[in-house]
């Protein structure tokens, strides 16, 4: 409820009497969250290992008004879907499906199959469209499919024919998508309120969406790291590996070649993108990621437990955060990314010194007591 003491007496009461009508009309604010939880407990209920039920609207944010119709969302789970290809995981039991923004609207995205192998082309032939020799779902192909005779189209739902219920089927996108950026610094009067637009923030931060290594701010003092997700690099390096050594031992082998010799069920798009970006050196042992750039020396790439102990080196040294520990491995070492240093630094370095110096309140003075720079 809003502050009101401010006003004068008579818009006081106003405002009471409109909350009392409100109260009535929609319920109160117990009323309200009575609701919410068993829409709540109605997902859980109905959830699937194919589809995970979201109820959205207004009712499932716990206005139930007369005339309003109930949304239901079902997220496909065999399919994942990407900002670009950099991103997708080579090796994931989901479809893996790119956004394509060209000549659309601002808000819309088109959604194209990454790869044509049988593999992934089985799961979407039924609702796919081929242009220009990409594979992309068609929206129209994709409302119409599996929809009961009962039911008819309603935008991009399937609606019953009274329109109490619309029903979307959904694909998910874990990661904060670059035309999402703008949402956290827009202007806006009142609604959301900057610590609900913080709120949200944090939770794509905390790994609710996989982290990619962006800072926001208004103005980005540091730059963005192009490694991909370093915990999916890191499912996948197995297979790299594999492949890039079978092809470093046996340099006539091509991509059918590997895929029949390794037995890894993979398409020759794959194999071909894993031996574009990395190669296997001999005299090291070691894989690397190959650079584009000729002033600039390849990577060797490293596992989780390998980068943790690099993180420990660096910091036995003369007691290097974070960000001194980033800029010293990220011209040497693959993937490195800003946000994954940080979080490995929290978890994994044990320094007394340095937690009890991080854990000072930015407003303690920690300047020696003769320093004249005390306040």
């Amino acid at each position: 409820m809003f502050k009101i003491y401010n006003m004068s007496k008579t818009d006081r009461e106003l405002s009471l009497n409109f909350y009392k009508y409100l109260c009535n009309v929609i319920g109160t604010e117990e009323v309200v969250k009575t609701r919410r939880k068993l829409f709540c407990a109605l997902d859980s209920v109905l959830r699937h290992p194919t589809f995970t039920v979201i109820s959205s609207g207004s009712k499932a944010e716990g206005v139930d008004l007369n005339g309003s119709d109930y949304d239901l969302m079902f997220v496909l789970e065999s399919f994942q879907v990407y900002e670009n290809m950099i991103k997708v995981s080579l090796f994931t039991n989901k479809t893996p499906i790119i956004m394509d923004i060209s000549d659309t609207k601002p808000g819309f995205t088109k959604l194209k199959l990454f790869d044509r192998s049988n593999k992934y082309l089985r799961h979407i032939i039924q609702f796919a469209e081929i242009l220009e020799k990409e594979t992309y779902i068609s929206s129209k192909l994709f409302r119409e499919d599996h929809m009961p005779d009962c039911m008819i189209i309603h935008g991009p739902c399937q609606s019953n024919p009274d329109n109490t219920i619309d029903f979307a089927r959904c694909v998910r996108c874990e990661e904060w998508i670059t035309p999402a950026h703008p949402w956290i610094y827009r202007s806006r009067s009142s609604w959301p309120d900057h610590r609900l637009v913080m709120s949200v923030t944090a939770m794509m931060e905390q790994n609710t969406v996989p982290d990619e290594g962006y800072v926001f701010e208004r103005k980005r003092k540091k730059g963005i790291s192009k490694d991909p997700n370093a915990e999916t690099f890191w499912a996948d390096m197995p297979y790299y590996v594999e492949i890039a050594k079978a092809k470093e031992q046996n340099s006539k082998w091509g991509p059918k070649k590997i895929i029949a010799e390794l037995k890894l069920g993979l398409s020759e798009r794959v194999v071909k993108t894993v031996l574009s970006q990395y190669f296997y050196d001999q005299n090291t042992d070691c894989l690397f990621r190959k650079s584009i750039d000729l002033n600039v020396h390849h990577r060797r790439c490293v596992s989780k437990n390998d980068l943790v102990n690099m993180i420990k080196e660096n910091h036995k040294k003369d007691h290097r955060k974070a960000d001194t520990i980033y800029e010293a491995l990220r011209t040497t070492v693959f993937p490195v990314v800003r946000e994954t240093i940080k979080i490995l630094f929290k978890t994994e370095v044990k320094c007394q010194q340095c937690a009890s110096a991080i854990d000072l309140p930015k407003t303690t003075t920690t300047r020696r007591p003769n320093s004249s720079y005390v306040s």
